[in-house]
């Protein structure tokens, strides 16, 4: 059950929907099924995964030559 992301070509609402096979999405606001799909960014979080156990420099947040435990980010 994949999130979606969408604009409504009506009234120009940007919203996210959680869509099952078979769901025809509309706007929450007008009603609309005239709506524009767009590309979705994801993350994953989990223990063992991330720049930091990769061998990188930290969470993502930290700047550059930084890492999680020399800037503020958590």
């Amino acid at each position: 059950m994949p999130i979606y992301e969408f604009s409504c070509q009506k009234c120009g609402k940007k919203f996210e929907l959680l869509l099952f096979t078979g769901d025809v999405p509309e706007c929450p606001d007008c009603g609309n099924k005239g709506l524009t799909k767009h590309m979705s960014v994801f993350s994953a979080h989990g223990v063992g995964s991330g720049p930091a156990s990769a061998g990188g420099s930290g969470c993502g947040n930290c700047p550059p030559g930084h890492n999680c435990s020399s800037c503020s980010c958590h």
